[in-house]
């Protein structure tokens, strides 16, 4: 990695590791943070991870180049790669079946779902009804997060 990439890295992590130490901590009732079965100490910190991803449609290169993998010299990306890997993951039948993942793009989901074989689909759908496969936002792209103005949000969603 550059050296830039690894600034930036670094970085995330400070931000991150200020957030847990001021996070607070969850309660014993709270389903959705399980503690450790044998763990009392009322100190421990449950670290929550996300599953996700974020992938621009047509940002720097076109839809099939980012779907594809193809054009790396702009940008590595390969969605329907991400896609694949995360369906054979969450259908993993040696490991727990707590993971989750979320998506958001749905330009290419839709593109990657109808090459899927129907034994596919059907998995997938199973994988959507235990909630282990969700979506955000529901938009064609995901808008920009970074101080943009609502009616350009609405319209990156609905219009992509």
């Amino acid at each position: 990695p550059t050296q830039r990439k690894i600034m930036t890295m670094l970085t995330i992590s400070r931000v991150l590791l200020l957030i847990l130490g001021f996070s607070a901590r969850a309660t014993r009732g709270d389903p959705y943070c399980p503690h450790a079965p044998n763990n009392n100490d009322e100190n421990t910190l449950n670290v929550h991870i996300c599953p996700h991803t974020h992938d621009d449609v047509g940002w720097l290169k076109t839809v099939d180049q980012y779907f594809y993998g193809l054009n790396n010299t702009i940008q590595q990306a390969h969605v329907a790669l991400i896609l694949d890997n995360v369906l054979n993951e969450l259908q993993d039948p040696y490991t727990t079946h707590n993971r989750t993942f979320t998506y958001v793009e749905m330009k290419f989901f839709s593109k990657w779902y109808l090459a899927l074989p129907s034994a596919l689909q059907e998995s997938l759908k199973d994988l959507i009804k235990r909630e282990q496969f969700s979506f955000a936002n529901g938009g064609w792209c995901m808008h920009d997060e970074a101080a943009t103005h609502y009616m350009g949000m609405i319209d990156q969603t609905t219009l992509g």
